[in-house]
């Protein structure tokens, strides 16, 4: 497995690194037109930085992907003696690697930007946050960018092995299959919201706990847990995941 990620990785090195110079290069850049530029033209742009790189990151790892199943070299790699299992989990654990990566990447440099702007004891607001609701916050979070990732990677897998060597119509097959699973799984979450109403209350903050910004203080907040849609979630990866991983076991004819 970890040999699978390493390969992962290093393929897509030299891109990977292009993006977090030129994150840095944006970023810093950014920092020496402050007091030139307005402070809201700053924060702005550095915004726009962060959408810009998580779209191309993400977008990078479904390229990947779909490249190596409608090139001729597909076969390299789909055919190597470890289990599609095993595959698909190295390509889905590069992908949450590199996104992470890119994420912090940018939180650290939005981090500096407003703390020019907004007054906030960054360390204090993070031991002030419930570790549960956190903990839960970020289970949700991984589980529904992976199950994302596996609809997606699902979506051209079926299209390849529907539509053979029609590359073409197997591109846009993939979209169509992705649109429907969309709609599919939005109107299940829907339904089932409907059926089954319950969700945890949450507190956000610990007990006694509070934070200042901008001299303003921060005591409770509560959020609300869908219990349903956690485990619609967690259902989601899982079915895509086997679903895919049997596609290129069984299916794929490279």
């Amino acid at each position: 497995m970890a040999k699978l990620i390493k390969y992962e990785m290093k393929g897509s090195f030299k891109e990977f690194l292009g993006l977090i110079l030129t994150i840095i290069a944006a970023n810093v850049l950014l920092i020496f037109k402050k007091g030139v530029w307005k402070e809201e033209t700053i924060i702005l742009l550095s915004c726009a930085i962060v959408g810009i790189s998580l779209v191309i990151i993400f977008s990078w790892n479904i390229k990947v992907f779909s490249k190596e199943l409608n090139d001729d070299t597909g076969y390299l790699l789909y055919t190597l003696p470890v289990s599609s299992n095993s595959l698909l989990v190295s390509k889905l654990v590069t992908a949450f690697i590199q996104f992470l990566s890119i994420l912090i990447l940018n939180f650290i440099f939005i981090y500096f930007m407003l703390t020019s702007k907004i007054s906030i004891n960054l360390i204090g607001a993070i031991r002030s946050v419930n570790p549960i609701f956190i903990t839960i916050k970020i289970f949700n979070s991984i589980v529904g960018y992976v199950g994302f990732l596996c609809v997606i990677y699902f979506s051209i897998t079926l299209s390849k092995v529907a539509l053979k060597r029609k590359k073409k119509l197997s591109k846009l097959g993939s979209w169509i299959v992705f649109i429907g699973i969309c709609l599919g799984i939005s109107s299940l979450s829907e339904m089932l919201e409907r059926l089954i109403p319950y969700s945890i209350p949450i507190n956000v903050m610990k007990f006694n706990s509070n934070i200042t910004i901008n001299s303003f203080k921060v005591q409770s907040l509560t959020g609300d847990l869908y219990i349903v849609s956690i485990i619609l979630d967690v259902v989601v990866a899982i079915v895509f995941f086997l679903l895919t991983s049997y596609l290129i076991r069984e299916k794929l004819d490279l």
